[in-house]
């Protein structure tokens, strides 16, 4: 009886580490040079397979995502999330996907390789002064005369803050981590998408009816505590990523 207690604690400790520690997908990031991390306000931009390296940047190092053999939550926007984080730790600005392996028989994760590069002459632009010009936008919704907002968070850090997201003075929705929905607006022109979580967070977004808009959210560390980020991206990759997030938990 107390050999078989002993071999079932034993493969408690093997099995819960695994459970609680495991569900992510591994990451290795190689640095080359390290710079002062980028702004938790700044964008880190992503370069595709087909995409050219900016001459004038410079590579300070690579981040490989794959899979610890039981990871299950590392879905691309996943992967995309994790080689953000760890760049801009790094102090790079912008990540090009270098290699990238889609879920086959031997792994059910996207396994990337990302090279992580640093532009120093780059325009600074912070999200509370972001501006996404309707131009970008060209499509066309279903109810005539509104625009519709994509509003989406990736699962992340501080998955427990949620914060209440405005346009102007009207609620649109509230919003957790691993998130998403869309909202139309009939309100048209130069607004304010803002929450406050601490304190005020805003982005600019111009307003056209009968285009569509894509805004990311997310929560980071600021140095002091959590802090949400509001950051509109173009269409094309906000429809992927939009897409591809699977909020059901499976």
């Amino acid at each position: 009886m107390l050999a078989s207690k002993t071999l079932r604690h034993l493969v408690l400790l093997v099995i819960l580490p695994l459970l609680f520690c495991s569900c992510g997908p591994k990451v290795l990031v190689t640095i080359q040079k390290k710079y002062p991390t980028t702004d938790y306000r700044q964008n880190i931009e992503v370069l595709g397979l087909g995409d050219n390296i900016p001459e004038n940047s410079e590579k300070i190092g690579e981040i490989k995502v794959g899979d610890t053999g039981v990871s299950i939550n590392c879905g691309y926007d996943v992967g995309i999330r994790k080689a953000k984080e760890e760049a801009r730790k790094m102090g790079g600005n912008i990540i090009k996907l270098a290699d990238h392996k889609t879920p086959d028989i031997l792994s059910s994760c996207h396994r990337m390789l990302f090279v992580v590069l640093r532009q120093e002459d780059v325009e600074e632009v912070l999200v509370e002064e972001g501006y996404v010009d309707s131009d970008n936008e060209v499509t066309t919704v279903k109810i005539p005369g509104k625009a519709l907002i994509y509003i989406f968070r990736l699962h992340g850090d501080y998955a427990e803050t949620e914060f209440d997201l405005y346009l102007e003075d009207n609620l649109l929705c509230r919003v957790s981590d691993n998130f998403k929905t869309s909202v139309y607006v009939s309100k048209l022109g130069h607004l304010d998408l803002w929450t406050e979580v601490e304190y005020v967070v805003k982005v600019k977004i111009d307003i056209e009816a009968d285009k569509e808009y894509f805004l990311q959210c997310d929560v980071l560390y600021n140095g002091d505590f959590p802090q949400a980020v509001l950051k509109l991206i173009d269409r094309q990759e906000g429809k992927q990523i939009y897409d591809s997030l699977n909020t059901d938990g499976e």
